[in-house]
């Protein structure tokens, strides 16, 4: 594995860990500073973390049914099924409710 490589799995293992309520907030900072940006450099930056943070909220989202699905084929098979512990599992904010508005 190349030092890039590590580098980048060290840069994602300390995103997932992250709290997600936080990155949250701070994904709607980094969305205003690409449409509100003064540098290039800034604008790279905010797009590169803009869409990190992105990424990390997906996996959250997508987490636990990925998790399911595993065990359910687990459990067809009576094999042992995942234990996830308290640190793996993503924290959730409740789902807004938004009506579709025309």
């Amino acid at each position: 594995m190349s030092p890039t490589e590590e580098r980048l799995k060290a840069i994602a293992r300390e995103l997932i860990n992250m709290d997600e309520d936080e990155l949250i907030d701070l994904l709607g900072i980094y969305h205003k500073r690409i449409d509100n940006y003064t540098t290039l450099a800034e604008w790279e930056e905010a797009c590169v973390l803009y869409f990190v943070i992105n990424g990390v909220r997906i996996r959250n989202i997508q987490f636990p049914e990925i998790v399911s699905q595993i065990n359910d084929r687990l459990r067809r098979k009576g094999s042992k099924t995942l234990q996830v512990s308290k640190m793996d599992k993503p924290t959730s904010r409740p789902k807004p409710d938004l009506n579709l508005v025309k």
